[in-house]
């Protein structure tokens, strides 16, 4: 009995640690298209080969540098990739990929 209470007190721990996670999704980086402001950012489902949400990221972001490389590499290596959508520019809530709203890129990491 104690380890079914452990097992249980272990998988509750587990999942509100994982109910606060950042909402990412993984594609493929089909374009990269600058603007006077930033970039756009089109990409792919890498599960379903749909069109996810037209990303945005702004030249004065603190981390655009590094952001803009990772998604020009991917783009050029066609490999996959996770971004991570917020609502806004500033704001730490994850935004769903396929909610046909344009999102803010907060940043974008490749998975292995």
């Amino acid at each position: 009995m104690n380890k079914l209470a452990l097992l249980v007190g272990l998988s509750t721990l587990s999942l509100s640690m994982t109910a606060s996670a950042a909402h990412w999704c993984e594609a493929y980086i089909d374009a990269v298209i600058p603007s006077a402001s930033g970039i756009t950012v089109v990409a792919t489902s890498s599960y379903n080969g749909r069109s996810l949400d037209t990303l945005t990221k702004d030249y004065d972001d603190s981390n655009f540098g590094a952001t803009y490389m990772r998604l020009l590499d991917a783009q050029k290596g066609r490999y996959v990739v996770r971004v991570y959508p917020v609502e806004g520019k500033g704001e730490e809530d994850g935004a769903s990929c396929t909610d046909g709203s344009q999102d803010y890129l907060r940043t974008v990491f490749r998975p292995f």
